[in-house]
């Protein structure tokens, strides 16, 4: 996401979306049944039919003179890094050995190439190493993998790493002054993500919320303003973009005050300030395989961050889309709805069992 910022800084020009539909083939359209995905000319519009069966799936990709066949689905080969779970040698990178069901790598002070060698709260040094993480406080930091996983660096290009100091992950408050503020207007050092730069000074932002009701539909980055921000005196624009729906409308980014954005923070920092953080390697500590081992709350988590990363995009979405464009989104939304409905049918259970002793 791109924050841009009004009365802080420049605003980028940024054309008027020019969209295109996603629609569903149907059935008398006598479209090549392997044929998932291609744009048509005559009504510049993407055309969507899911692959016949689960053993192909559709390599969606942007050739508007050549459509897109289904391919046979080939599971991806993952290996585990040090601190991930695994049931032998076969299941982790080479270097490492399952031990107790775990990956093991490295440890301190023997020799590695990259920080995937070393085990969790170690990192690999520059004098290529495996050293222990800097501590949250300390100074001497480069890079985010250098701190423990619960904290980044607080570093700039440049700077002195004697003065880099490793900060916990969203702790700063709106207004503090930090090391840098990348052009996407995101440092979670902040604790609400958004950060702006003000005559060469990096400051947090607060986290302000759309200033009308999502979802947002567009035109341009104009329709996407937020309320003001009190810390920093200005209000911001996110990115109008287009979205995988048959109306060709575009949608708004989110800000981190909406509620979606919102619960996404809230559940990252859960998993940050966990002991269960510190089993992941350093490259490790973000969404993805090892906080699936650990941490309870895994599926809601990804499923909102695609929620925020993807907003535009899941907007209006019809079946065709769902299945082929937002797979991972919407399979995960489906088992964020089947547990809610065994939650449900526990307590329902638990109620019944209780009016039974009364």
């Amino acid at each position: 996401m791109k924050i841009l910022a009004f009365a802080l800084y420049i605003i980028f020009s940024t054309a008027q979306n020019a969209c295109s539909p996603y629609k569903c083939v149907t059935t008398n359209m006598n479209v090549n049944k392997d044929t998932c995905f291609y744009f048509n000319h005559t009504d510049e519009a993407y055309w969507i039919q899911p692959c016949p069966n689960a053993t192909v799936y559709c390599p969606v990709s942007y050739n508007e003179n050549s459509p897109i066949q289904c391919e046979a689905a080939v599971k991806p080969t993952k290996q585990a890094w040090p601190g991930e779970k695994c049931t032998n040698n076969d299941n982790c990178l080479p270097g490492s050995t399952c031990n107790g069901n775990i990956c093991v790598g490295k440890t301190v002070g023997e020799a590695c190439t990259d920080n995937s060698d070393c085990n969790p709260q170690l990192y690999c040094g520059a004098n290529k190493q495996c050293q222990q993480q800097i501590l949250a406080g300390k100074t001497g930091c480069t890079n985010d993998f250098m701190c423990v996983n619960s904290a980044l660096c607080n570093y700039t290009s440049g700077q002195d790493p004697s003065k880099a100091r490793c900060l916990n992950a969203y702790s700063l408050l709106p207004g503090t002054i930090i090391a840098d503020c990348p052009v996407s207007g995101i440092n979670p050092l902040c604790i609400a993500e958004l950060c702006i730069q003000n005559n060469g000074i990096s400051y947090c932002g607060d986290k302000v919320v759309s200033v009308n009701s999502i979802p947002i539909t567009c035109n341009s980055y104009v329709d996407c303003m937020s309320l003001t921000d009190r810390f920093v005196g200005g209000y911001y624009y996110s990115n109008c973009s287009c979205g995988y729906n048959a109306d060709a409308s575009a949608y708004c980014e989110l800000f981190p005050g909406d509620q979606p954005y919102s619960r996404y923070l809230t559940l990252k920092q859960i998993w940050l300030s966990s002991q269960e953080v510190n089993l992941c390697n350093t490259e490790r500590r973000d969404i993805g395989p090892c906080m699936q081992n650990y941490f309870a709350d895994y599926v809601e988590l990804a499923y909102q961050y695609l929620y925020v990363s993807i907003y535009p995009k899941i907007q209006a979405n019809t079946d065709c889309v769902k299945e082929v464009m937002n797979t991972n989104f919407w399979g995960l939304w489906q088992k964020i709805v089947d547990q809610d409905e065994t939650s449900s049918s526990l307590l329902r259970i638990i109620s019944l069992i209780a009016l039974y002793f009364i």
